[in-house]
């Protein structure tokens, strides 16, 4: 039962088996979520750190069931990356488009930090990657809202 509850959460009920792309829908999953938390940023953060304790737990027990380190299905990682990018950023619909599009470039090009973090054991590795690029993305949001008026 663990392991079927750990695909559920890995695969973001089944997202990440969708046949094309499944690290895209996994961020765009994270979108309803933002969009319904984003005027409550605590609530936002509080989600946050629960996605992300059960992402890891998740992601470590469908990787050494599937003995691959870091298994296309799961997209678990991407949604708490996306909602890492949005923690504490207004939600409107030019930001959510600058954020996704932003983190898919750094999650797919992984610059530094970043594929450091994906070589940490387990569902560390493959979560924190994700949070990382999501940092990323926070600052440049930050900066391009504050400078650029976005």
């Amino acid at each position: 039962m663990t392991t079927k509850w750990a695909h559920v959460v890995a695969t973001c009920a089944g997202i990440g088996r969708l046949p094309w792309i499944p690290g895209t829908w996994g961020t765009l999953s994270a979108i309803p979520v933002l969009l319904l938390l984003g005027e409550a940023p605590w609530a936002l953060l509080a989600s946050w750190v629960g996605v992300l304790m059960v992402s890891i737990w998740a992601c470590a027990v469908v990787a050494r069931e599937l003995s691959v380190e870091d298994p296309p299905s799961v997209v678990i990682d991407e949604f708490c990356g996306m909602l890492t990018a949005f923690l504490f950023i207004p939600i409107s619909a030019e930001r959510l488009l600058a954020g996704f599009v932003v983190f898919r470039f750094l999650d797919v090009t992984k610059p530094p930090p970043v594929r450091l973090l994906e070589r940490l054991p387990g569902g560390f590795g493959i979560v924190l990657d994700d949070v990382m690029a999501g940092a990323y993305v926070q600052i440049l949001l930050q900066v391009a809202i504050r400078y650029a008026d976005l």
